[in-house]
């Protein structure tokens, strides 16, 4: 479900973009062949980024990896986190996901576990000591 989901996301970027720019250069027929164009674009590289989407934890830490071309790797230790927030759009709730929030001490803003599926947003929330509730 985070592939398709990283998918959807890359897509609603990047096509609409396409299709204004082929608007503008070509007319409609322009906007089609570029909307068309992104699509093709915009498919492989959601699924690279859906793929290299990851987060974990352990008792001790929690990990998340991202990216494709400029790949990073965030460990955060559990007892340094002081709040979680989780947030749903429509999509993610279709799919079952939610995009959990670390505030981390010490560290300027926190870490963000996207399209994490819901019943693992109780679990992290248990290993953090913070009650959260999915509407």
């Amino acid at each position: 479900a985070a592939v398709r989901r990283s998918i959807v996301r890359r897509s609603v970027r990047l096509v609409p973009i396409a299709a204004v720019v082929g608007l503008l250069l070509a007319g409609v027929a322009g906007a089609l062949v570029a909307a068309g164009v992104g699509v093709v674009v915009a498919v492989p590289v959601g699924w690279s980024e859906g793929r290299r989407l990851r987060s974990g934890w352990t008792t001790t830490a929690i990990v998340t990896e991202r990216g494709v071309i400029s790949w990073r790797r965030t460990v955060v230790p559990v007892r340094r986190v002081q709040s979680v927030g989780v947030s749903q759009s429509p999509f993610q709730r279709r799919l079952g996901l939610a995009t959990v929030r670390l505030d981390v001490a010490g560290s300027v803003g926190g870490i963000e576990l996207l399209d994490v599926a819901s019943a693992d947003v109780a679990r992290i929330a248990d290993l953090v000591g913070t009650p959260i509730t999915i509407p």
